[in-house]
């Protein structure tokens, strides 16, 4: 019912849902752009990530994996017209990487895949809500331009030799196998942060800001908890968009009852404006 409710998808799922809410509240309009940033990350990954990102490119066709990857293709509602390029320059485009006012140097994040669709299946559920301008970029925080321009090319390339049965069969033997991963130390460090920034549907494009923030667990740690609270909201909870809707839904859809309970376990959310 509620697919991708672990570290895949939720955090930008929820912040985009605070933001848009917000904005909603304060100003009264819709919200235009949201950029998430995947601003920090520790606590390793296990095998088992590994080797499902090496089987997603021998289960799925190139063109498959294209149309899955597309912003609008699990929305309900179909992709406005006259939305701005996700890359706002050609720079960007070309060199995969962004200079945020706010967010610093962007670069390619590995999540943007499930994050951008997800986020945006929300936005058709939810659409009088984030209004009908709304779109979301995702992105992770670089040190540095080259690091970011680096970081881009990297993954293309990762993305290419994956495509290629021999180097996924070397990859099998030499990568971190399932059932292998970060030790309990490493686990007890782990943290993670999101922060974004979604601008007003209006002339001003006046500014709201949401960060996630959770220490003390690594990313699986993280993933088990968000999926027991997403049960609990919709086992427990009441009178949320989720509930009176059918077929498959996002977290978004649970509400300020999920954000709730989502601080009451550690998670540290919050929104305000900026402008």
């Amino acid at each position: 019912m509620v697919p991708q409710s672990g570290i895949d998808s939720v955090p930008p799922d929820v912040l985009s849902w605070m933001i848009a809410t917000h904005i909603r509240e304060k100003l009264g309009v819709g919200t235009g752009e949201v950029v998430n940033a995947l601003e920090d990350i520790t606590g390793g990954f296990s095998g088992g990530t590994l080797a499902t990102a090496i089987s997603i490119f021998e289960t799925y066709s190139i063109s498959w994996l294209r149309a899955s990857g597309k912003p609008h293709c699990i929305s309900p509602v179909p992709k406005p017209q006259g939305l701005p390029s996700s890359h706002p320059t050609l720079f960007s485009k070309v060199f995969g990487v962004r200079r945020h006012a706010d967010l610093g140097v962007l670069t390619d994040t590995p999540q943007a895949v499930s994050n951008i669709p997800f986020v945006h299946r929300s936005w058709g559920l939810l659409h009088g809500v984030y209004g009908p301008r709304f779109y979301f970029t995702d992105w992770m925080k670089s040190k540095s331009l080259v690091r970011g321009i680096l970081w881009h090319f990297f993954m293309m390339g990762a993305g290419m030799l994956l495509l290629l049965k021999p180097f996924r069969a070397i990859m099998k033997r030499i990568v971190t196998q399932p059932g292998s991963g970060p030790d309990a130390d490493a686990k007890k460090q782990g943290m993670i942060r999101y922060r974004a920034i979604g601008y007003a549907d209006e002339a001003a494009q006046r500014r709201a800001m949401a960060t996630f923030d959770f220490k003390g667990a690594g990313m699986y740690s993280l993933t088990g908890l968000l999926m027991a609270e997403t049960a609990l909201v919709i086992l427990r909870g009441n009178d949320t968009a989720a509930h009176k809707m059918r077929g498959i839904v996002t977290t978004a859809t649970l509400g300020e009852q999920y954000i709730d309970r989502l601080r009451n376990v550690g998670v540290k959310l919050n929104v305000e404006m900026m402008d």
